[in-house]
């Protein structure tokens, strides 16, 4: 939901821009990592799961725990100005 909100927000911008909203966002996304601040430490085995079952661990670039990391409004949205 947080993320939503923050699509939302620059949306409106985009709106206030006379440009199109962002809509899928994936291609955005993905060629637009540098807008966001990349995880890279961290895991998610804990005591609840099995010593069997596998666990993800934060890599540098885009993993399945943190994806491509946290975004960073303002630069998230002067690269949607720009797209």
């Amino acid at each position: 939901p947080a993320f939503a909100s923050i699509i939302a927000l620059i949306n409106d911008c985009l709106i206030a821009a006379g440009k199109p909203v962002l809509g899928f966002l994936n291609p955005f996304i993905y060629a637009s990592q540098s807008v966001f601040t990349d995880i890279t430490v961290g895991h998610n085995s804990g005591t609840e799961c099995p010593a069997s079952t596998p666990a993800f661990d934060a890599t540098t670039g885009w993993d399945p725990l943190t994806g491509v990391g946290t975004p960073l409004f303002d630069k998230l949205l002067a690269a949607a100005l720009k797209a």
